[in-house]
């Protein structure tokens, strides 16, 4: 079993942080600390700031878009703030101890950003490949699983994934990006063995001016299931704020019980509520300073080094 280094934890340890995003970028220290406490002060900022910087219109799909994503380093210091956040630190714990239930398992991490999705299901004692598209968060990855001596197989090209291979899949925050989610939820499904499953978190409600990437014609999603089931995926456990969603790709005679109970409602009741944003975003609007409240990190005052 792999010995992970505990000491470095660089969502606790702010001049870690800013170390590995400099080696990332190649940015001046003093600089890439000026830019996450910009971030930290107002999250989604970062990349809001540079998508009008590069003129690309918001919240809509475009070549510029896309090319904005391999060339931009701002996603770093907004995926560095939100990985600190306590909404998806208790995302993470929660998807920790939904697989503690399996034993080991063989999981792909797909578009984990920073790789801390990754690194805390490895020290979980999971076998993990972790995959993001070249450029600067996955140059931050392969710094951070080599500093906290986490054997996690790293993977830049999909052609290089075996389909059918993995136990769990997990992907958080990927879909609201993407174009077409429908055919995107059964392009993970490939990588899935036939009892594998899926684990989702993708807030389709959250078109907001510091979600700038998130696209606005993916709103239709929200609250909704169906873009799973229309990929044969089963509902069989969620956290009622769907924050993540759990699918087995097993038949219902072959797999686990489908979600039901009154989890399955909660999960319903939130769903009508989220499905609003199909009509419009604003009433979610408010639920961004909530999870901007929920982050601490640099105290007033201290220094970060």
């Amino acid at each position: 079993m792999t010995t992970h280094d505990k000491t470095f934890n660089p969502l606790r340890n702010a001049s870690q942080m800013i170390e590995l995003i400099a080696a990332a970028t190649s940015q001046p220290l003093d600089q890439v600390e000026a830019r996450l406490r910009s971030e930290f002060a107002k999250p989604g900022s970062s990349v809001g700031n540079a998508v009008a910087a590069a003129n690309i219109t918001p919240h809509v799909w475009s070549e510029a878009l896309e090319k904005f994503y391999s060339d931009s380093d701002a996603f770093v210091y907004e995926l560095a703030v939100w990985s600190r956040n306590l909404h998806k630190r208790r995302m993470q714990k929660w998807i920790v101890n939904h697989l503690s239930r399996q034993g080991p398992q063989s999981v792909l991490s797909f578009g984990d950003g920073l790789g801390f999705d990754s690194l805390e299901l490895s020290r979980n004692g999971h076998r993990v490949t972790y995959f993001e598209l070249p450029g600067f968060s996955e140059r931050f990855a392969r710094l951070l699983f080599e500093k906290s001596s986490a054997a996690i197989e790293v993977c830049s090209d999909t052609q290089s994934l075996s389909p059918a291979n993995f136990d769990v899949v997990v992907c958080l925050d990927v879909l609201e990006h993407v174009p077409d989610p429908v055919g995107f939820v059964g392009f993970l499904k490939t990588f899935l063995k036939p009892s594998g499953r899926l684990i989702v978190h993708s807030p389709f409600w959250l078109i907001h001016p510091a979600y700038a990437t998130h696209l606005w014609v993916n709103k239709k999603h929200a609250g909704s299931l169906e873009l799973y089931k229309s990929n044969g995926l089963q509902l069989i456990d969620a956290r009622p704020s769907w924050e993540p969603l759990v699918f087995s790709a097993a038949s219902q005679k072959q797999g686990p019980a489908a979600l039901s109970g009154i989890n399955y409602l909660a999960v319903k009741v939130v769903g009508l509520v989220l499905s609003m944003a199909r009509i419009t975003p604003a009433p979610f609007r408010p639920l961004h300073k909530i999870r901007v409240a929920r982050n601490r990190w640099f105290e007033s005052g201290s220094k970060s080094r």
